[in-house]
């Protein structure tokens, strides 16, 4: 049974890095990879270029979250270990192609 179980874990992480792999060559371009789809209705507050700018959505992470300490306190910690202790929030971040420059709208 044991070998069954490992062999399964086993294609799992393989199918995994595969399809990591096929992502990367997909013929995405990198800048779309790591800033997000272009905006053309996006300007940029730096340089007023309009159309090299990328977008899309991150976290943020906020501080501490003191219902998540009391929770976690309370638990004798399980909590913490499930859900963290600091806050986050989803913004969108944009990146302007022409000056480089980043920045939340």
């Amino acid at each position: 049974m044991f070998e069954f179980a490992a062999s399964m874990f086993i294609i799992a992480v393989a199918a995994i890095f595969a399809a990591a792999a096929g992502a990367r060559r997909s013929g995405t371009p990198p800048e779309v990879r790591r800033y997000g789809p272009l905006d053309p209705a996006s300007v940029c507050p730096y340089c007023s270029e309009q159309g090299g700018v990328h977008a899309r959505m991150a976290h943020r992470r906020l501080g501490i979250s003191t219902p998540k300490l009391i929770a976690g306190v309370l638990t004798g910690g399980l909590a913490l270990l499930a859900v963290g202790v600091h806050r986050h929030e989803a913004v969108r971040e944009a990146h302007c192609m022409r000056c480089a420059a980043t920045w939340n709208p």
